[in-house]
C-alpha cells in the first residue's frame, strides 16, 4: 500500500509545503549547534517525504544509543539510523499506521514503543525493535491501558485515568497504585505532544498540562502557560532537550524559547497518588480488578433496568462506542447532512494530499473501513455516496447515522 501511495505521489509531482516536528533528546556528549541543525533538517525532510506519500504523520523522535542517532517517525514502524551524513531506514517491513501517538523509549540500549492509535483502536501494547531482523515484535507480559507514559530505569510508567501502572520490561511484571482523583485527558493521544527530559516529562495536551517528576513518580498539572513557546514549535519546528533543559526552534532554526523544567515547575500543582500496597498483575490485583468490574457491571445494569427504557439503553451504548472512535464522532456531528467531497477529505485529514489519485485511494479506503466497522455494530453503513445533482461527475456523502 505504501509503495502504491509513493507511486501516486511521484505521478502527481507533489511540491506542497507540509508540517511536522522533530523532537531531539540529546545525550552526553551533547551535539554542537551546527550538527544539531543539520541532523534535524534532514529529519524534517524525512517527515515531509512521508506526508507527501499520504500518511498524516506530524512528529519524529530523535533518540541516541551509545552516541548513535536513531529517528522514529510517528504512525510508522520506520527506524532510521544516521549513517554517512544521511538517515538510513532499518525497518524492513511494509506495515504502518498502527502507532500514532505512541511513546518511544530506550531500555538497555534497545528501542521500544508503547501504545498508540491505529486501525480504529487505542491500545497499550509494548513492542520492541529487533535491529538484526529489521522488525518489531510484541513483548511478552502485561500491557497497561494507554495513558500518559514515561520511562524510568527499566520500567515504563503509565498514568491512566485514576491509576499509575509500572511495567518492568525485564521481569515482565506490572504494579498499580491508585491516584486520589482522576486526571483529565482532553485528547485521546496525550503522548503525541509529550517531551521527555532527564528527570521530568512534560505533556503539552490541551489544558490542563501535566508534568511528571520521574525521581518520585509524582504528577503535577497546570492550567497556566508553562514552556510557553513550545506550542509554536510543536506544529512545525524543532524541540531539542538536554538534561532538564528544553530549546524550541522554528523550521529556520531560529530560537523561540529556552526553558528549564525545575524553573517551570512553579506553574504546576501536585496531584496526589495513594501510597497503599500495590498488587502484582499475576496475583491479587487482577482478582480485585475483575471482581470490581463484575460487581460494578451488575449494579450498573440493575439501575438502568429500573430507570431507563430499552431505547435509551441503545443510545447510551452507541455513545460509549463512539467515544472510542474520534472519526466516527466527528462524522456523527454531521448526521443527516450531505457533505461535499472537500469537507469529507478535511475530516479524514487527507486534504493536504495533492495527487488526486492518491487522495481518491485514501478516501475510498477510509470510507470502506468506517462502514465495515459501523455495520458490525449497527447493521448499516455510516457513509452513503450519492451523485451530486449539479455535477454528475462528482459525489456527495450522506452521513445517515
Amino acid at each position: 500500500m505504501r509503495k502504491i501511495l509513493l507511486l501516486f505521489g511521484c505521478i502527481g509531482l507533489i511540491t506542497t509545503f507540509v508540517k511536522g516536528q522533530v523532537v531531539y533528546r540529546d545525550s552526553p556528549p551533547y551535539q554542537d549547534k551546527e550538527t544539531l541543525h543539520h541532523v534535524t533538517e534532514k529529519a524534517l525532510e524525512i517527515i515531509d517525504s512521508i506526508v507527501r506519500q499520504g500518511l498524516n504523520t506530524q512528529r519524529a523522535d530523535n533518540l541516541e544509543i551509545k552516541n548513535e542517532k536513531y529517528l522514529l517517525v510517528d504512525g510508522t514502524f520506520d527506524v532510521f539510523h544516521w549513517e554517512k551524513d544521511k538517515w538510513k531506514n532499518l525497518y524492513k517491513g511494509i506495515y504502518f499506521g498502527y502507532n500514532f501517538g505512541s511513546k518511544k523509549f530506550i531500555v538497555d540500549d534497545e528501542i521500544y514503543s508503547f501504545g498508540g492509535y491505529g486501525y480504529w483502536n487505542v491500545h497499550g501494547q509494548i513492542i520492541q525493535f529487533l535491529k538484526e531482523r529489521g522488525s518489531w515484535e510484541l513483548i511478552d507480559g502485561p500491557s497497561p491501558p494507554y495513558g500518559i507514559a514515561t520511562s524510568k530505569n527499566r520500567n515504563l510508567i503509565v498514568y491512566a485515568s485514576d491509576s499509575v501502572f509500572s511495567v518492568n520490561i525485564d521481569k515482565k511484571t506490572m504494579k498499580v497504585r491508585p491516584m486520589l482523583r482522576k486526571i483529565t485527558r482532553n485528547s485521546y493521544l496525550p503522548n503525541k505532544n509529550s517531551i521527555e527530559l532527564e528527570n521530568y516529562v512534560y505533556i503539552h495536551d490541551r489544558r490542563p498540562y501535566y508534568l511528571i517528576d520521574k525521581k518520585n513518580d509524582s504528577l503535577f498539572e497546570s492550567k497556566l502557560s508553562p514552556f510557553n513557546e513550545m506550542g509554536n514549535a510543536l506544529p512545525n519546528g524543532i524541540i531539542y532537550t538536554k538534561g532538564d533543559s528544553m530549546f524550541c526552534y522554528n523550521r529556520d532554526f531560529n530560537l523561540l524559547g529556552a526553558y528549564n523544567a525545575l524553573s517551570e515547575k512553579k506553574f504546576f500543582m501536585p496531584i496526589k497518588v495513594a501510597d497503599n500496597t500495590t498488587f502484582q498483575t499475576s496475583g491479587k490485583w487482577l482478582i480485585v480488578l475483575l471482581a470490581s468490574i463484575v460487581i460494578s457491571a451488575i449494579i450498573y445494569f440493575l439501575k438502568r433496568k429500573k430507570h431507563i427504557s430499552s431505547s435509551e439503553e441503545d443510545i447510551q451504548t452507541e455513545s460509549t462506542f463512539n467515544l472510542e472512535h474520534p472519526l466516527i464522532i466527528e462524522l456523527l456531528n454531521h448526521k443527516d447532512v450531505e457533505l461535499q467531497q472537500d469537507k469529507l477529505d478535511e475530516i479524514f485529514e487527507i486534504d493536504h494530499i495533492q495527487s488526486s489519485e492518491s487522495k481518491r485511494f485514501r478516501r475510498s479506503q477510509k470510507i470502506k473501513e468506517i462502514n465495515q466497522l459501523y455495520h458490525s455494530f449497527y447493521k448499516k453503513e455510516l457513509i452513503i455516496r450519492i451523485k451530486d445533482p449539479l455535477d454528475k461527475r462528482m459525489f456527495k456523502y450522506r452521513i445517515q447515522g
